[in-house]
């Protein structure tokens, strides 16, 4: 059985959890990594602003699309 081939459907509260949880995640690991993070500050920028980016673009292609 492949899971990455499978569609998945959730709910608005099932994704926010996911989100809220991913996002205390990150809070976490930044507090307990703080020192490290320091030293890479600008590579967290860039991969976020490419990220960001590319999901902007995303959204743009499927919203011309409809």
């Amino acid at each position: 059985m492949n899971l990455w081939a499978k569609e998945y459907s959730w709910k608005g509260w099932q994704f926010s959890l996911l989100k809220s949880t991913m996002l205390a995640m990150g809070i976490l690991l930044g507090v307990y990594f703080t020192n490290f993070w320091a030293s890479i500050f600008w590579l967290v920028w860039v991969v976020f602003i490419v990220g960001l980016i590319l999901t902007l673009a995303m959204w743009f292609k499927t919203m011309k699309k409809k």
